[in-house]
């Protein structure tokens, strides 16, 4: 018997099947060197929500550790090869990156489908964004319901309010709040340098500077040379040494990310890397391998970790459960 969180991985895939949309399912890989501090202090959390979920438990608190215990579990290769397996016997398409699954979508996204490609992106995650995916998709329900993001739409800036005696108007429009942020007259490149200095994964922002302040800056400047000098200027502002340099090293993983090429069986970058690019060591990338490894990894019979080959189960049906 499947374990329920293959069972949940496979409801929502069979739903998309359901409505026509073949699924194309895309797993994390390696870590990233540049995201070894995030993953440590992810991993702090995690054993804390554990210390209390035992506590929570040792006073019959059973609602408490359920809660701790969910909030403090850790995917692992192997819990994704129990997806693999239940994949492969329902016949659904998938692929394992070789770094964050992020970036492997984002190259799907500006594959043409005649290539291998997808036609549009279901995430939770707001980093496809930041990738520069087109179209996403986002907080698939169990009805099929979801919340679609374009690109173009979000350039064209905030749709005009409606008035109450509108028949369109909705309780979700009678919500008090600040305006939507304005990107008219912005690009990818301005909005990316906003997505990193907001914070992310691979770089902290910068302490008391949230989006909407860094947006107002950009905005301003339209320039991030300009928008630092600003920033340095700024007394009351604490900019990290060599921060610059982390930021540009931030912006070139979510443009540069190494992903695999289902096509030619190799690692490739998201977008090829320019020649003028200023920076030497690209290990932050992720170092590369050779396409034997790379394609065993892909379709999910190495772990991409430990770089070591996954046992078979002993039939399709049997969970072994996760090490």
């Amino acid at each position: 018997q499947d374990a329920p969180y293959v069972t949940y991985c496979l409801f929502r895939a069979n739903l998309l099947r359901h409505h026509g949309i073949t699924p194309v399912i895309v797993f994390d890989g390696d870590r990233l060197p540049a995201k070894r501090r995030e993953e440590e202090e992810r991993r702090a959390r995690r054993q804390a929500q554990i210390s209390r979920a035992h506590e929570a438990k040792s006073v019959n608190d059973s609602h408490g550790a359920k809660n701790a215990f969910a909030a403090g579990m850790d995917v692992t290769p192997a819990m994704a090869h129990e997806l693999i397996v239940a994949l492969r016997r329902q016949g659904f398409e998938f692929i394992v990156a070789p770094y964050e699954a992020d970036g492997q979508i984002a190259a799907l996204a500006a594959t043409p489908s005649s290539e291998g490609g997808v036609d549009l992106v279901f995430t939770e995650d707001s980093d496809l964004v930041a990738y520069g995916c087109e179209t996403v998709i986002f907080k698939l329900e169990k009805s099929g319901d979801a919340k679609e993001f374009k690109w173009r739409n979000m350039l064209a800036g905030p749709p005009p309010a409606r008035e109450e005696n509108d028949e369109n108007f909705d309780d979700v429009q009678r919500k008090k709040g600040p305006p939507p942020l304005d990107f008219r007259g912005w690009d990818f490149e301005l909005f990316l340098s906003l997505c990193v200095l907001s914070g992310c994964d691979f770089l902290d922002n910068i302490r008391g500077l949230g989006i909407k302040k860094m947006y107002a800056l950009l905005n301003k400047c339209k320039n991030t040379d300009a928008a630092f000098k600003l920033l340095r200027a700024d007394k009351k502002i604490e900019i990290p040494d060599g921060y610059e340099e982390e930021w540009r090293k931030a912006r070139l993983i979510f443009k540069h990310a190494l992903v695999y090429d289902m096509r030619l069986k190799t690692l490739r970058h998201l977008t090829p890397i320019p020649a003028d690019i200023g920076v030497e060591d690209l290990s932050f990338l992720g170092p590369k391998y050779d396409d034997a490894e790379a394609t065993s990894i892909a379709t999910g019979d190495t772990d991409p970790i430990t770089r070591k080959p996954f046992i078979a189960p002993v039939t399709n049906s049997t969970n072994n459960g996760a090490s």
